[in-house]
């Protein structure tokens, strides 16, 4: 909710608020920018491999290829990423 001061025909403090949506775009942006440094000057970068991809990383890889090129090719998200996770869940070689 923003505000107006008046005095006389003169406007002397406005203030309108950022919507939500731009304040949680921001806030991702510096999340990805903290991660990507973060990652870039690591000295375990295999240990955040495995904690971003954990079990097979091929076929990892593979799930995330052919997501990209599913919405490369104009597949909806939605449907794109329930390809991607079904790939994960079908490769990922779960023992009872």
């Amino acid at each position: 909710m923003g505000y107006r001061i008046y005095y006389g025909e003169n406007v002397i403090k406005e203030y309108i608020p950022e919507s939500k949506n731009r304040s949680n775009i921001k806030l991702l942006w510096v999340l990805i920018v903290c991660c990507v440094f973060i990652f870039a000057f690591s000295r375990n970068k295999d240990t955040i491999i495995n904690y971003l991809l954990p079990g097979n990383k091929e076929v990892t890889r593979a799930a995330i290829s052919t997501f990209a090129d599913d919405l490369r090719h104009g597949e909806s998200l939605s449907d794109a990423a329930v390809a991607f996770c079904r790939e994960i869940i079908e490769n990922a070689n779960i023992q009872d």
